[in-house]
């Protein structure tokens, strides 16, 4: 019986192709987490990365000065944690110009708004799944040599990227630096 390809993994290959990412998919156990992906990542033929070059993405919201709900996504490396208040600080500096607070978006938002669950979330299905809408931020430390891994939309698909390329073809984004070990 042939497995039919997930809508999500045809999305970013779509758009990986249009925007001519040079990058590799492969499949893996089903994963559920960073750490657990890690482990289970196929690259040139052998089985597990370092967690270092798993990326690691979250979806956070905060309330503009208008009182909207502006939804936000963070992407670093799987092995380090997230400073919101390095974001917040960038946020109210360079774009809000006032107070903000960022909180995780709830998963059952996460799934009616975008289609995705924890351990689907990525940079490429987000911007396809919002139109490019979502301001993305990108951890300065993913930008040194050597490519990332990270879930293709789906638990048991991988995708392999060059953090370079992925952050040219995203068009809301802002490099900082915001992750630590």
């Amino acid at each position: 019986m042939k497995e039919s390809i997930p809508n999500a993994v045809i999305e970013i290959s779509n758009f990986c192709e249009h925007n001519k990412l040079n990058v590799q998919f492969s499949r893996n156990e089903p994963a559920s987490n960073c750490k657990d992906a890690s482990s289970k990542r196929k690259r040139h033929g052998r089985v597990g990365i370092p967690l270092f070059d798993e990326l690691k993405s979250s979806i956070e919201y905060y309330y503009d000065n208008n009182g909207e709900k502006v939804i936000i996504a963070t992407h670093y490396r799987g092995n380090q944690m997230m400073d919101r208040a390095l974001i917040e600080k960038h946020i109210e500096k360079k774009i809000e110009k006032t107070a903000v607070q960022i909180q995780r978006l709830e998963k059952d938002e996460l799934l009616s708004r975008f289609g995705m669950q924890f351990g689907t979330v990525n940079p490429i299905l987000l911007e396809v799944r919002s139109q490019g809408k979502i301001r993305q931020f990108f951890d300065e430390s993913l930008f040194k040599p050597g490519t990332m891994m990270t879930n293709a939309g789906n638990h048991t698909w991988a995708i392999e990227f060059s953090s370079d390329q992925l952050a040219a073809a995203i068009k809301r984004k802002s490099v900082l630096r915001f992750a630590y070990e």
